[in-house]
Parts: C-alpha cells; structure tokens; sequence
C-alpha cells in the first residue's frame, strides 16, 4: 500500500473537518450578538442619543433591523454581522452622547 493515498486520504478529511467548523458557525443563531446590541442601543437612547448622536443612532436601529431581518431568514452569518454592525454604532452613540452632555 502506498503512501500518498493515505496521505491524500487524511488530507481530504482535514479539510472536510475545516470546512465543517467554519460553516458551524452560520448554523448558530447569534443570540448573544443581537442581545449585547439591542442592550448598547437601548444604553445610547438612556444617554439621549437621539439628541446629541441621532446619525449613529439611526445607523444603530437601521443594521439592528437588517439584523432581525437576516436572523428571521435563517442567514445566521449576515444576522451576526448587522448585529456587530449596530452595537459599534450605538457605543458611537452613545458616547457621543455623553460628551456632548458633558460639555
């Protein structure tokens, strides 16, 4: 028996295997993503952002919908990346907010 198809063989299922982790995380929802956004934008309106910050607040609600929108299709991927998305914005917000109260 040779080697190289055993070697062939081991490669296969290595990137069998790879492929398999990389995909697994679309197949999650991103519960906890959409959860630390929703709780960033509701932080950024308790600071009046839609005073002091309405472009990154409006930003904010905007990817949290495409977020919602994505996780009710079952894209999983895309869900988790609006999710990033919104929450970078309301922390935006949000301190935008509180600078412009505290000057």
């Amino acid at each position: 028996m040779s080697v190289q198809p055993i070697q062939n063989r081991a490669l296969f299922f290595l990137l069998y295997v790879l492929a398999f982790l990389t995909s697994s995380c679309a197949l999650t929802p991103p519960v906890q993503e959409m959860s630390n956004a929703r709780q960033t934008i509701s932080a950024a309106h308790e600071a009046q952002a839609e005073v002091y910050a309405p472009k990154h607040l409006t930003e904010a609600e905007r990817f949290m919908t495409l977020a919602s929108e994505a996780m009710e299709s079952g894209d999983y991927l895309s869900a988790r990346d609006y999710a990033v998305e919104a929450q970078q914005h309301a922390i935006k917000a949000r301190q935008q907010a509180v600078s412009k109260q505290n000057n």
